[in-house]
């Protein structure tokens, strides 16, 4: 089994500013594909884990009470509206 790392993990691109982030997303395949296609298995399994824990569900919710338009919300995660707009449904009707 592989150890801990001694070194620091750089995640200086999840500092950006949103503003030099989301030209990023906006051609998220193709980013996606790119940096997928160079992912060894041990940077592969760490994005895996990683997007396990991510709550969408808890983001849409959190964004869209904070204003920001469905599609928007939308494009920044990489879901449908439709998936949007049934996440606010379900959060509502558990109000």
């Amino acid at each position: 089994m592989p150890t801990e790392p001694e070194l620091p993990i750089d995640l200086t691109l999840l500092t950006l500013p949103d503003d030099d982030l989301i030209p990023l997303l906006t051609p998220r395949i193709e980013l996606a594909r790119m940096i997928a296609g160079d992912l060894d298995i041990v940077r592969a399994g760490l994005v895996r884990r990683i997007a396990a824990h991510i709550d969408v569900h808890g983001l849409i919710t959190k964004n869209a009470a904070l204003g920001m338009p469905v599609g928007d919300i939308a494009d920044l995660l990489g879901v449908t509206e439709s998936y949007v707009y049934r996440v606010l449904r379900d959060h509502n009707s558990e109000q």
